[in-house]
């Protein structure tokens, strides 16, 4: 006989596990009587006699599976005198009985009468899911009950008639010929659904069978809530156990939703098929699964949902035909909710408790199963939730009923209410949330206390080097004096702006000390910062004077403050200080302002107060291990937050900050001569800084400690750092916005435990603390994406002179003992071991090569170049190419790449310029008329027609350096002539190019030739030129 469409369902899945209990239904009844075993026995062996579907058995026939029903066989049944058991003994036996797996051809039922003592028995009961449902698990039971009573009273057992299975098999096959229609229905419905919601985080993919179950037993209060929610005539449905699977579902899908990662979701709900008397009395399995999928936003409240689920019900009622489901159609949920009204009723007259015993396993396209009963008719529902141990941990699974339970009281307490208005984690996990850094209480110091001990400890001790030149703590302190006395002089002191634009030097350390001793404000800007840019953050700053170089004399001329050229600066001429200076220092003092990318297309600046600055600096001085003896690198741009680390750590502990500055002729080679110096031993940077250690020589390099910060951080690039280095080297990942002054969550990279995808971000640092909040500030379960909020004393004092977008960032809050919360943009989760993952931005700004960037600025300065009407900028990443800014366009006609890098060049660093311009007749727009990005990602930009023609080489050595270049950019079709700016070069990738051509030609090629000779046919020129030179010699 042919298998209805459950059970093969249920058989292909047995059969792909086949030593596994994953089906076994397993109830075990304790019966407070007398039981007369010899009796009970010949009942149970009736029951047997007159139900075909106990004695179905399952076999293949040309390797299709067939139902048989055997008229002969042993009767799978024991009586078992546990009288001298402890009950957990007998408990222990009960669940090692459940997980034994059935012959499918043989016999799918096994029963045991156990006796606990003279008056009470245990009924122990399982059957394979093949052959039973719920319902069908009452049904033997009242029959057994009915056989019983008739033979102990000695009634005549011949007119109990059972229902045979095999006619509903016929029926439901019958069904599904007729109901063709309704089965497209399904097919087109479940369409809709895109993919599985991720539960707390976990993926869905490689589940397992094994299982646990937890029991939830809602108490006589919350049943008497949730009955008298039922009443009200808004939630009220067309019988009460239909309104009360509503209730359920509603909450399932809202706790699915706060706890997911989808709006849209669907849950698998079975439909009982007993549509006929016959059928109510038939034991065998009836079931059929459907998808109820309902979609979900954040503004819906409580009763919107249960009328989107009372929709839906009424739909799935609808069209939830017997033989209609298919094992396709259930493929759309991972989630089940099971609304079971049978009841379990007395045991010839005698009181019954009922047990449903789990056999440690389950479907495992199931990542939860949800079960709302009450078999034994107490009047109060129960729950149980099968959980899949590939998803759900121990912690989890204590947490989860905590989770449903609050859903469910916020659906009967605050029905119009919501959804989102309340958090659904307990008290407890709040108060462990706020303990995960606890704070450590300490008087204010500032970092300059610190260098100034230093000086007083070892005044000849090395501070600084920069190109072979030192200089000792005592003379950068008397140096930093000297400008100090100076500025005072000049009328300058505490509160006052000063604007730091320079390069890389000894001066640039001396400003900052200079500025900190009279109490001012540093505002460090980097020499390629484009002129308008500087001019910008010098007003909105309201700076009082500019500390420079004579190198940028033009630009700073322009700007109109005083300045002062350190270059040309005489440390000796200020001879009127006869002390050290140190104004008083508060800790609400504003240290130094950071200008980073603005939305509104200008940027913004972050004031940094010293109580920030300290408390990053001593937390990283000891976390770090930064000492005396460290020796650490500046080589970053003195504009990026992520090089205030390195300016400070080595200075506060007496250590020597080894300066490397940039080509000012725009080939920043600093990080090779960094390695290739093997000076430093700690070094903070980009991933993008760390991918060049792989073309440089690094295996005996005297680095102990790395931490990078900027960019998400792979794995794999943590793994293939940590073996270039014959030694153990400690590798950090350190987050932080500039709000939180640099780094405010650190993790240390293990290769044993970081195993795939991106390094986590990890734990708050002292005094501050992180939170994964949703759209209503609620923290969010761990393991949920939200968006990622840190408080505590490293946070900025707010934007500089830009109230309502402090006010809308920094948001005042109870939730931090600080009262103040930093909403950072970034999307994260707390993972399995409590460390906070970084998964992305939450709006338009994006970390590129180390530095935040809101597109949106750079799109509105595009908007200001003649002949543009629209545009859009992405971050534009492919599989195995590197990530790149590409701005789409468009107006009446196509400009050339030329125009744009010209124009934009006056306003935007180069960090931020895009590195293709792609010209679109039109944009394309979304629905509501705003500019499709999703669709702009997806044009084959690669290949896009462009102004330019493609210039091939001439000669072998061109067609050296194009290969290197097509493969270093992961572009086809370069042309010689094209510009190494324009495809998006920059200095790290200009470091690969010559480790590249050095491996070619054994030959050590100028970094900065390929900035000064910026084409392939420009460079190569220069390159045989060289060439010829060396063999003449």
């Amino acid at each position: 006989m042919k298998l209805t469409r459950t059970q093969l369902a249920i058989w292909i899945g047995q059969k792909m596990n086949p030593k596994t209990p994953l089906y076994n239904m397993v109830h075990a009844f304790t019966i407070y009587g007398k039981i007369d075993v010899t009796i009970f026995q010949k009942s149970f062996y009736l029951l047997v006699e007159k139900s075909d579907a106990l004695r179905t058995i399952f076999i293949e026939n040309n390797e299709e599976p067939e139902m048989q029903v055997i008229t002969d066989g042993v009767v799978n049944y024991e009586f078992l005198d546990f009288s001298n058991k402890t009950l957990a003994e007998i408990k222990s036996w009960q669940q090692e009985k459940s997980i034994v797996s059935f012959d499918l051809e043989t016999c799918l039922y096994y029963c045991a009468l156990i006796k606990k003592c003279d008056d009470e028995y245990v009924l122990y009961l399982n059957i394979h899911h093949l052959i039973t449902d719920a319902t069908s698990s009452t049904i033997v039971f009242k029959t057994l009950d009915t056989i019983y009573k008739s033979l102990l009273s000695q009634s005549d057992t011949a007119e109990i008639e059972i229902p045979h299975f095999k006619d509903y098999v016929v029926f439901e096959n019958e069904k599904s010929l007729e109901n063709k229609s309704i089965i497209n229905y399904w097919e087109e419905k479940v369409t809709q659904v895109k993919t599985l919601p991720k539960l707390y985080g976990k993926s869905n993919s490689n589940l397992s069978t094994s299982s646990d179950r937890i029991y939830i037993h809602l108490g006589k209060e919350r049943t008497n809530k949730i009955k008298a929610l039922a009443q009200l005539p808004e939630v009220r449905s067309w019988t009460q156990d239909l309104t009360l699977f509503n209730i359920f579902t509603s909450a399932l899908f809202v706790f699915l939703y706060r706890i997911g990662d989808l709006n849209q979701i669907a849950i698998g709900a079975p439909v009982h098929n007993r549509i006929n008397r016959q059928f109510k009395k038939t034991p065998g399995i009836f079931i059929e699964f459907f998808p109820l999928i309902v979609e979900l936003s954040e503004v819906d409240t409580f009763i919107d949902v249960i009328n989107k689920v009372k929709l839906e019900t009424n739909a799935y009622l609808k069209y939830a035909k017997t033989g209609s489901s298919s094992v396709e159609i259930n493929k759309v949920y991972n989630v089940t909710l099971n609304y079971i009204n049978a009841k379990f009723s007395n045991f010839n007259k005698f009181e019954i408790s009922s047990e449903w015993i789990h056999p440690d396993h389950s479907d495992s396209n199931h990542a939860l199963r949800c079960n709302v009963y009450d078999m034994d008719n107490s009047g109060n529902v129960s729950l149980l939730f099968d959980l899949n141990n590939s998803i759900f941990n121990d912690q989890l699974k204590s947490r989860i009923a905590d989770h449903f339970l609050n859903v469910l009281d916020q659906i009967t307490e605050h029905l119009t209410d919501k959804i989102t208005a309340r958090s659904i984690i307990s008290k407890q996990e709040i108060q462990k949330y706020n303990g995960r850094t606890p704070s450590i209480k300490t008087e204010y110091r500032s970092v300059f206390s610190d260098f100034y001990d230093n000086v007083k400890a070892a005044p000849n001790a090395v501070s600084l080097e920069c190109e072979e030149n030192q200089l000792s703590y005592i003379l950068l302190n008397h140096h930093a004096n000297v400008l100090a006395q100076r500025l005072i002089n000049q009328g300058f002191g505490k509160g006052d702006s000063i604007v730091l634009f320079n390069y890389r030097n000894t001066d640039y350390i001396i400003s900052i000390l200079a500025v900190a001793k009279i109490g001012a404000t540093f505002i460090p800007l980097a020499s390629d910062q484009p002129i308008e840019r500087v001019k910008y953050i010098c007003n909105v700053s309201n700076a009082k004077l500019i500390l420079t170089d004579s190198y940028f004399k033009d630009k700073t001329d322009s700007i109109g403050l005083d300045k002062i050229e350190l270059d040309r600066f005489q440390y000796n001429s200020e001879a009127n200080y006869q002390e050290e200076i140190q104004a008083p220092i508060n800790e609400n003092d504003i240290a130094y302002v950071l200008f980073t990318s603005g939305s509104t297309g200008k940027p913004k600046g972050v004031m940094i107060s010293h109580g920030a600055l300290s408390n990053y600096l001593f937390w990283a001085k000891t976390y770090y291990g930064v000492s005396k003896n460290s020796q650490i690198p500046l080589f970053t741009s003195i504009g990026f937050d992520l090089t205030i680390t390195s300016t400070f750590l080595p200075l506060m502990s007496g250590g020597t900050l080894m300066i490397y500055p940039e080509d000012l002729s725009g080939a920043d080679m600093s990080l090779a001569k960094v390695i290739n110096d093997n000076k430093v031993d700690f070094i903070k940077l980009t991933p993008s800084h760390l991918v060049l250690f792989q073309e440089l020589y690094v295996t005996e390099s005297k680095l102990k400690t790395i931490i990078v910060g900027g960019e998400d951080f792979k794995v794999s690039l943590g793994n293939a750092i940590s073996k270039l280095f014959n030694h153990d080297v400690d590798i950090y990942n350190e987050y932080g916005p500039t709000e939180a002054t640099v780094g405010c969550i650190v993790s240390k990279f293990n290769t044993n435990t970081h195993k795939e995808g991106s390094i986590p971000i990890g734990n708050s640092i002292s005094n501050m603390t992180a939170y994964i909040l949703d759209s209503e500030l609620n923290i969010v379960p761990d393991g949920v994406v939200g968006e990622l909020y840190v408080s505590g004393k490293s946070l900025a004092s707010g934007y500089l002179g830009m109230q309502d977008l402090t006010n809308e960032r920094f948001i005042s809050n109870d939730l931090s003992e600080y009262g103040v919360l930093y909403r950072t943009g970034d999307l994260a989760r707390v993972n399995d071991v409590n460390e906070l993952e970084y998964l992305g931005r939450i709006d338009e700004q994006i970390k590129f090569r180390g530095y935040r960037i809101e597109l949106t600025e750079i799109e509105s300065n595009i908007l200001e170049v003649e002949g543009v009407e629209s545009c859009a900028v992405l971050k534009i990443e492919h599989a195995n190419k590197e990530p790149k800014l590409v701005a789409f366009y468009s107006g009446k006609e196509q400009l050339s790449d030329e125009i744009f890098i010209n124009t934009l060049g006056f306003s935007l660093p180069l960090y931020m310029m895009p590195s293709q311009f792609c010209y679109l007749q039109e944009m394309p727009l979304t629905t509501n008329g705003k500019i499709d990005k999703k669709r702009l990602k997806t044009l084959n930009i690669d290949k896009e027609d462009s102004i330019r023609t493609l210039v091939l080489p001439n000669n072998e050595i061109e067609e050296l350096v194009l290969t290197v270049w097509e493969d270093v950019f992961q572009i086809d079709k370069i042309s010689v002539t094209d510009n190494f700016i324009a495809l998006g070069g920059h200095s790290l990738l200009a470091i690969k190019i010559s480790a590249r051509l050095k491996q070619e030609l054994e030959l050590d090629l100028p970094l900065v030739n390929i900035f000064l000779y910026p084409s392939i046919r420009a460079y190569a020129t220069n390159l045989e030129k060289t060439l010829i030179d060396l063999l003449e010699e």
